[in-house]
């Protein structure tokens, strides 16, 4: 069973990546968890536990109630490195209340260390937290159902989340974090994530969540170069959220992922930037079907979409039949270059495969847009029919058919693809949905799992995403490109970086 380690950079990452694991924590039989989920023997308890093969980064005061040690490892000998003997200098601060549901978990956690034989009760039914967590939620951990490794979290002390004063905001920051910081470097690396690489039994790569508006844009980048250097040649797919970070200008923050699509394009076996959703461009309830009834205002509900979209396109990965590997699955993106898009119908408007079929039909397509399939890359209301160098397209929740598989093939078809470069999925089991999923969707009938379509393509499109990097670098106010050298970028450090792109650009400008 080849596995895959995660990591999480940042906040806004970390909010997508918490409803993958939510959702990751309930998949049904369809679905081998195993590749994404490490098992272990409780000690005390003789029971089995369950933890992701995951490194999560973010700042001091981002945790919430989450501890670093939870108490399925309270006595484990990964704790020896955390003990100090010095002297200690207590400050003690108001404690970070738990909601509702972080409260019902634990709860369900005691009652089970309670129980010493089968309960007569019968079973609670299932409770939805949507309406708690909407009100509630202001960090990632507010909302996490998993418990995690000793070697999973690392909070960076030396910024703040929320910080306005002194926020973590320009490319270089995160750059100089993690090089001038040694000890940083060996414990992720060393003490994180190659534990979770040498304990797999055949790795096939590393998947990552990495805000990319914000100085983790940089923390990433040299994240990446030092990750690549000590991997070699292992797939490793990077899916970069944008996100209107607080503190982050409108100019900095494309600054940053202008800096961030010409450096991690450069060691990443395939890199996806997505954005975060707007209310304007997603889909409502169209065609009669499934659509959304949420406004997406709040980070906690736009982030669902992502990862419903992103745990999607994953899929074939974790199949627990014929399951397809990390560089297999992104072989016929990479082919070209490393850029990627992801598109999504998060719901996917039926459940129905006879109403799929006019959904897939050509009369659809207004012109060459398909109204029904939102682009994450661009945050565009829909996506085009258009000649494709790679796609890959996964339809979950949808019970296949022959005549299913027909229409999806004659649907994907009309993007022109190379033969050989056209690969397409269908799964029966819809994306879970977890206890504390936000309740975004307009139809009571989606409560178990939700249809979810998720695409990747690569095409000349996406030349106008390194042509808009390359303004971004050429255009930067006088104000900001002053902030900038005072951040140690420099303008030839700049220019060096338009080269990089102007390169990268002639690659998907070639295919148009």
């Amino acid at each position: 069973m080849p596995e895959i380690v995660t990591l999480q950079l940042g906040h806004s990452s970390s909010f997508v990546g918490t409803h993958l694991w939510n959702a990751l924590d309930i998949d049904g039989e369809h679905v081998d968890s195993s590749v994404m989920i490490r098992s272990g023997i409780d000690a005390e308890r003789g029971t089995m536990t369950y933890a992701p093969r995951l490194v999560v980064v973010d700042l001091k005061g981002s945790l919430g109630t989450l501890k670093r040690v939870n108490q399925l490892y309270e006595d484990s000998e990964d704790q020896e490195h955390l003990a100090w003997h010095g002297k200690i200098d207590v400050r003690r601060q108001d404690a970070y209340a738990k909601n509702e549901y972080l409260t019902f978990l634990e709860t369900e956690e005691e009652e089970g260390d309670a129980a010493a034989k089968p309960s007569p009760q019968a079973p609670k039914p299932a409770k939805q937290f949507s309406k708690v967590l909407d009100s509630s939620v202001q960090v990632w951990s507010d909302f996490n159902s998993m418990f995690y490794h000793p070697r999973t979290v690392v909070e960076l002390g030396a910024y703040s989340h929320g910080d306005s004063v002194a926020p973590f905001a320009i490319f270089n920051q995160g750059c100089d974090l993690w090089t001038e910081d040694r000890a940083l470097q060996e414990d992720i690396l060393e003490n994180r994530i190659r534990f979770f690489l040498e304990e797999c039994d055949s790795p096939q790569g590393i998947q990552v969540l990495a805000d990319i508006s914000n100085a983790f844009s940089g923390f990433t980048s040299s994240c990446l170069e030092s990750l690549r250097e000590d991997v070699g040649k292992m797939c490793i797919t990077v899916y970069g959220v944008s996100d209107n970070y607080d503190g982050v200008t409108e100019p900095i923050k494309n600054f940053n992922e202008a800096l961030a699509l010409s450096h991690i394009t450069e060691f990443a076996s395939l890199y996806v930037p997505i954005k975060k959703p707007s209310e304007s461009n997603y889909r409502s309830a169209d065609f009669g079907g499934y659509g959304l009834k949420s406004t997406l205002h709040s980070r906690y509900h736009w982030s669902a979409c992502l990862a419903a979209a992103i745990d999607t396109i994953t899929l074939p990965t974790r199949l627990a039949k014929a399951p397809v590997s990390m560089p297999s699955l992104i072989a016929s993106l990479s082919a070209t270059g490393p850029l990627a898009m992801l598109s999504s119908s998060v719901p996917f408007p039926f459940k129905a495969s006879k109403d799929v079929h006019h959904l897939l039909a050509k009369e659809y397509a207004d012109g060459n847009h398909v109204n029904w399939l939102h682009n994450s890359t661009f945050d565009a209301a829909h996506d085009l029919i258009e000649q494709c160098e790679g796609q890959v397209s996964v339809l979950r929740g949808v019970p296949g058919s022959p005549e299913l598989t027909d229409v999806m093939n004659t649907f994907l078809s009309m993007s022109r693809t190379p033969i050989g470069r056209s690969n397409s999925f269908l799964c029966d089991s819809g994306f879970p949905i977890s206890l504390a999923y936000p309740d975004i969707f307009n139809s009571n009938e989606i409560s178990a799992s939700a249809p979810v379509f998720a695409q990747l393509k690569s095409s000349s499109r996406l030349s106008q995403l390194v042509s808009g990097g390359i303004d971004s670098l050429h255009n930067v106010p006088g104000k900001v490109l002053r902030m900038m050298e005072a951040n140690n970028i420099s303008r030839e450090f700049i220019a060096s970086n338009v080269d990089d792109l102007t390169g990268l650009l002639g690659v998907y400008e070639e295919l148009a």
